[in-house]
This record gives structure tokens, sequence and C-alpha cells, in this order.
């Protein structure tokens, strides 16, 4: 039995050579006194989101067939919280021990309300995230009044994103222990819709159409992946600054009829791509979007076109791969990317007019042909 006050070491035992790895350990509360149903949560290269157990009557937890990975490894309960472990690297066959001591963490408490009336945003979604990928984040809504409230955080200062339907997505907003209540205020989004079809009218199903907004970019929505493709699951929430020029913001696929519908978009100029591998992209004009307004008669026509190929090799005729090469229309428009295959092949298709081709080797002026 610890002392009052007393903090339970951290004891790291010997790691073995085989097998997945266990984390096992004790979770005591303020007092020292073992603490039961605290959530032990681990997220990292083995697995993610977060997965958790928690500690038995006796404040003990164990957890075993841990993928081997590197970590980040939380232990709370209610406001009671402990530093988090980064970087806990698991081998394969390692057996990791922890005595851990919770106590009162801070908390994160703010009120969202719409940017140009004042009015208090009920249901909001709140998602707070420590560091820039947020491996752990938490949730909470707003009531209604629009006020939110999260305890039991730890760390000098917390991320967090805000999104509420009908608004444009906040975040990362900075929120810091000294000064930790802010107010949120969400600018009414707007929506833009429309239809892709080819050249004879006919819908295009699963075309792909993006969104390119001048001079902002969603960190929620960089690159739009499903995954980070090292780890499972939805991709965190991470920390992107504003763009000079067009950046993507965000995409989706026509259905069977041809048609889009982009939400939750920030006001200002757009530039749309439609693009299926049947056909040459396509691009609309720029299109000015005005808040809580939606414009639905964008029509994007696909065309045709033909399937360039080639090959990147080096002055001695070897072929380089993974060399990333760059299509852009003679016409202007936002280029198309590819990268050379193990022989130094890259094909496009859905070419048309006249193109130029840039390969982009990373250690060596760019090569272009027109």
């Amino acid at each position: 039995m610890l002392g009052q006050g007393a903090r339970p070491p951290i004891v790291s035992s010997q790691e073995l050579d085989i097998g997945s790895a266990t984390l096992s350990g004790r979770i005591y509360d303020e007092r020292g006194a073992p603490l039961e149903g605290a959530t032990v949560s681990l997220a990292g290269s083995g697995f993610w989101p977060a997965r958790s157990v928690r500690s038995g009557a006796d404040g003990r937890f164990h957890w075993d067939h841990i993928p081997a990975g590197i970590y980040e490894l939380q232990f709370s309960k209610g406001p009671l919280t402990a530093a988090s472990v980064e970087g806990l690297i698991l081998d394969p066959g390692a057996k990791r021990a922890f005595g851990v001591q919770l106590v009162p963490g801070w908390t994160v408490a703010g009120r969202v309300i719409d940017a140009q009336t004042g009015r208090s945003i009920a249901d909001a979604e709140i998602t707070a995230a420590t560091g820039v990928l947020g491996l752990h984040t938490r949730r909470t809504r707003s009531d209604g009044r629009g006020r939110f409230e999260l305890a039991g955080v730890v760390g000098e200062a917390q991320s967090l994103y805000v999104t509420a339907d009908g608004y444009v997505s906040a975040g990362p907003l900075r929120q810091g222990s000294s000064d930790p209540s802010m107010t949120v205020r969400l600018e009414r989004a707007s929506t833009v819709e429309g239809r892709v079809v080819d050249e004879r009218g006919v819908p295009v199903e699963a075309a792909l159409v993006r969104a390119f907004g001048e001079g902002q970019i969603r960190g929620e929505d960089l690159g739009a992946p499903d995954s980070l493709g090292v780890t499972s699951g939805e991709v965190p929430p991470i920390s992107a600054g504003a763009s000079g020029g067009l950046a993507y913001v965000r995409q989706v696929e026509t259905g069977r009829d041809g048609r889009f519908r982009l939400s939750d978009l920030r006001p200002g100029p757009y530039r749309l791509v439609a693009s299926h591998d049947d056909f040459a992209p396509t691009e609309s004009k720029l299109v000015h979007l005005r808040a809580e307004a939606a414009q639905d008669d964008i029509e994007l026509v696909l065309r045709p076109g033909a399937e360039l190929s080639g090959r990147v090799v080096d002055e001695r005729g070897d072929a380089l791969e993974g060399i990333p090469v760059e299509l852009r229309s003679g016409a202007g428009g936002l280029p198309r990317m590819s990268v050379t295959a193990t022989d130094g092949s890259f094909s496009f298709r859905g070419v048309r007019g006249e193109v130029s081709v840039t390969a982009l080797p990373f250690d060596l002026p760019g090569v272009r042909k027109a």
C-alpha cells in the first residue's frame, strides 16, 4: 500500500524475443488507493483509432496480444488523468509493466455560437486532440446553450476541432490550461450541387468531383484518404496552415444519376474538377459561393481522351522507379500526377490536346517533355 500522496514508480520489465507484446500494471487514485474502472488507452502504428481496457477492483490491468509497434499510452478516469507515455516501443514479445497514479486534470470548456447572429449552436461536435496527429482524441457535444466541457485533460494545450451541420468546420483551435475557456464562432456554410455528364449528356456514375478553394485548406480533409496508410482507421485531425492559390478542400463521387453535392464549404471562390478513368478531366469556371446559399446548376462535361504512356530512365538508360511525373495541359488548369513503376513506366488516361510531361526526381532538376 502506498503512503499518502506517494507516486508509484513506473517499472519496465525485460523484453522477450518472440510473440506479441503485453502490457500490465496497476492504477492508483490521487490518495494512493487502487483505482477500479480506470481506462488504459493505446494508439499507434499497430492500430488506430485508440483501443482500451479497464482496471479491475484491485486497480490492476492486463492487456496481451498487442501488435508490435510504436504507441502513445494514456490513463484516465473521469477528471483524473496522468501524463501520456509517448514513443512507447513494443517489440515482438515485449512485456511492459506500469504503476501509475492519477491526479485531477484541467477542464476544456467553452461555447459555440453563430458568427453572424451570436446565437448558441446546439449539438456541435467538439474533438480535442493532443499534438499534431491527435492519436488520442476525446469528443463531446454542445448543449442547448451551445456550451461544452471536457474534464480530465492533461498537457499544456489541446487542439480543438468543432463541426456543426450547416456551418464551416473550425480547427485546429489551440486552448491552453492557463486559459481553459473559449468562444468558438462558426461561419454559415455554402453548398454546391450539380451533375457530371459525357458529351452526349448521359450521366457519368462514379466520377470524382474535387473542390479547390482559393487560399484555404482544411486539415481534416488533407488528401481525404480513409486511412494514413500505416495504421487502420479514420485519419486523425492533422493541422494544416493556409495555402495561397488553389488548395484542395474536399471531394465526392457522383451517383448513378451523375449528380454530386459538396456541403459545409466556406463562402468564397472555388473551382470544381471532375475526373473518371474513361474520360479526360474537366474543370469548372471559378464559382463564387455565398454563405447559406446553395448553387445547384453546375454541369461538368467529360470527353473521351487518349492514353499517354512513357518511361523515365537515367543517362545510362536504366529505369528509375518511384519518380513523380507531372502532366500539364497546354490550355492551363490543374496538373495531374503519376509515379513511375519498377520498370520506370508511367501512364495517364483521358489525355486531350497539347500537354507537357515533366519528370520530377527528388535529387535532380526536373526534365520536361512537351
